[in-house]
């Protein structure tokens, strides 16, 4: 018999896209699922929406809660679920209906802990490309690990792992650790996961970006410390190259507002005091090292290049 699979969807106001999600999920191939629909303080009618799904399907399950963000939402699901895999798809987005079996399919057949579908490289040919990975092979060659959804994650992963608390790029706080831990990937470039961007999502809050970019910032530091206290240098220094990139842009983001100077000097600051790290870091080519080594007195020069 197919393992348990839980499906955690974090739901705010999503009124106008959550009936779709919800069909997308409960006309899975895969039928041993459970749905755990958190509702997190919504003021439109998504928890109204979650209830008639919930009377309709015995696999939902509807927890309302006060608003407290899309990290509470996943870890109060994530303490309550009973499946042996979890899948973490977003409230306004979508998913082909063989997402969990195929997902599910690959894992087993390969013998990993995690897996993921869609996206992850251009195929031009849109013909189904599966590769399996080191997850330390894949995230020193592949750009940005910033989202947990379009995964199939074995549940033993999270164990001791929480998305935080009160910070946005909640993702890219707890991926490494999990793939990290997974030891291997298997990758397939099905386009399975259907992304819905709109303003106001529990996600997405545009007006919350300044937050969530200094938010990043602060995790891909914790991301270079966290394996350099594991001796992975390689993963280390690749972390500390996006660390840097990621604060210059942000530094230049504020350059030009006068209510932002003091912020700009502390995040100088801060990009002064790991500045160290450049020295012997093999991920940098010379041409970027000699830009972020230029930018330390004059850090506007990254937006001439980034």
């Amino acid at each position: 018999m197919n393992p348990l699979v839980s499906v955690i969807v974090p739901v705010y106001n999503s009124e106008d896209y959550l009936e779709q999600c919800v069909k997308s999920l409960i006309g899975q191939t895969y039928n041993n699922l459970e749905i755990i629909l958190v509702d997190d303080g919504s003021t439109d009618k998504s928890g109204a929406i979650c209830e008639y799904f919930k009377s309709c399907d015995g696999r939902i399950i509807v927890i309302h809660q006060e608003n407290r963000g899309v990290s509470y939402a996943r870890n109060t699901a994530l303490m309550i679920a009973k499946g042996e895999w979890i899948s973490f798809v977003d409230s306004d987005d979508t998913v082909e209906l063989t997402y969990i079996e195929r997902l599910w399919q690959l894992c087993y057949e390969n013998n990993v802990q995690v897996s993921l579908c869609g996206g992850h490289k251009k195929n031009d040919d849109n013909e189904n490309e599966i590769s399996i990975l080191t997850t330390k092979e894949y995230m020193l060659n592949h750009q940005k690990q910033y989202a947990v959804w379009g995964h199939l994650w074995n549940r033993k992963l999270f164990e001791n792992i929480f998305f935080p608390i009160g910070k946005l790029s909640e993702d890219v706080a707890i991926i490494y650790k999990l793939l990290y831990r997974a030891k291997e990937i298997v990758i397939s470039t099905e386009k399975l996961y259907h992304v819905t961007k709109r303003e106001g999502s529990l996600s997405r809050p545009s007006e919350r970006i300044g937050k969530c970019e200094i938010d990043k910032i602060t995790i891909l530091r914790d991301k270079a410390v966290f394996f350099e206290s594991i001796n992975e240098p390689e993963l280390s220094q690749k972390a500390w190259t996006e660390y840097y990139m990621n604060l210059l842009e942000v530094i230049n983001y504020h350059a030009n507002k006068s209510d932002d100077s003091i912020l700009k000097r502390t995040l100088m600051k801060e990009y002064r005091a790991y500045f160290k790290k450049l020295k012997n870091n093999k991920m940098l080519t010379k041409h970027l090292k000699y830009i972020l080594i230029i930018a330390y007195v004059y850090p506007s020069i990254w937006k001439f290049v980034s």
